[in-house]
């Protein structure tokens, strides 16, 4: 019975073994490198809102009873560029909430938004209105009013 040469098996053994190891060599960079790309991420968004703030300026109120509209001064007041409203709220003296489809477009440091909330139901103004809560994609980074808004 004929087999192969020892210098044969030899070189096919040594030749399998790169073929496995190139393959588990590929499969490991590109999950190392799909590894980095989304830890690089999650930090520089974690170092943008460690130095995010937002604070709400001031509180319009227009209109007659039940039926007004509540416009709110928000400005970056921290050092975040991008920052995205993700939720804005009137609460009124009942405890209703009014909300507002959050603007899709970011803004940078030291800018101004202006948030609109049209119908919301109070009964007087100031004494109808309970507060404002803004917040943002940034965990933590919200503001409150609470003061007295402006009848106009």
């Amino acid at each position: 019975m004929k087999g192969i040469s020892a210098m044969l098996a030899s070189v096919l053994l040594i030749a399998f073994t790169l073929a496995i190891a190139v393959l588990v060599l590929n499969f490991f960079t590109g999950t190392i490198q799909d590894t980095t790309k989304s830890v690089s991420n999650k930090t520089s968004s974690t170092v943008e809102c460690a130095s995010a703030a937002i604070d709400i300026q001031d509180v319009y109120i227009t209109g007659a009873a039940y039926g007004q509209t509540v416009k709110v001064i928000v400005k970056n007041s921290g050092l975040a560029n991008n920052l995205v409203i993700q939720d804005a709220q009137v609460i009124n003296q009942s405890g209703s909430n009014f909300s507002t489809a959050p603007p899709t477009n970011a803004f940078n440091k030291g800018n101004l938004l202006t948030l609109t909330f049209s119908g919301v139901s109070l009964t007087a103004c100031p004494a109808g209105f309970s507060k404002v809560i803004v917040a943002t994609s940034c965990a933590g980074i919200a503001d409150t009013f609470d003061g007295t808004p402006k009848c106009l």
